[in-house]
């Protein structure tokens, strides 16, 4: 009875470690829940349970109800995954070297055509871009004449109309002085006047 006892703990035991092995496992669920556990459910019903095995009876099959519920809530379902097919090829090359050698050559050659076109489409778009910076930085030079034009144009004016201005108040300041001096009439022509 003892080594029999032996037997079913090793047993356990084997069934706890492969449980913890593959508590990961998409298909855990499947392979320990449907098979192990109920393989054991079906043997125990049939036999009684020795009171040294149960304990761990108990905990192997809480463990793995554990890690085929944790599994189940974090899997992902089959018809929702994307499977992408990949060639044979890409794992051996030698799979993909049946292509006759006129389609290779003609494939060597799109392939040059298409780098070609890329190099050629880059440098007309790199000159485009330093021809239109050229472009802006001269109409921003000539802007930047005009404006500079304008200013000291406009400050000449300025200076015009000041210094106009200026001989318009003299001008209107001599010509009131002058007036003032023949309207003022001399001390002794009255006297004079009334004499004669």
């Amino acid at each position: 009875p003892q080594a029999r006892l032996d037997v079913l703990a090793a047993a356990y035991n084997l069934l706890l470690n492969a449980a913890h092995v593959y508590g990961e496992s998409p298909s855990f669920s499947c392979i320990f829940e449907t098979s192990f556990v109920l393989s054991f459910h079906r043997i125990l019903r049939t036999t009684t349970v020795h009171p040294a095995i149960e304990p761990l009876h108990r905990r192997t099959v809480e463990t793995v109800a554990m890690l085929a519920a944790e599994t189940s809530m974090t899997r992902t379902p089959l018809a929702m995954r994307t499977f992408r097919p990949r060639p044979l090829r890409m794992y051996d090359p030698i799979l993909g070297d049946d292509t006759p050698s006129e389609k290779k050559e003609m494939q060597l050659l799109k392939k040059e055509h298409a780098a070609d076109h890329k190099r050629v489409m880059r440098t007309l778009t790199a000159e485009a871009r330093v021809e239109q910076r050229t472009r802006e930085s001269e109409k921003a030079a000539i802007e930047a004449r005009k404006q500079a034009k304008l200013n000291s144009i406009m400050a000449e004016l300025q200076q015009q109309q000041h210094v106009m201005k200026t001989a318009d108040s003299l001008k209107m300041k001599a010509t009131s002085r002058k007036r003032a001096s023949t309207n003022v009439v001399p001390k002794g022509g009255a006297g004079k006047k009334r004499d004669e």
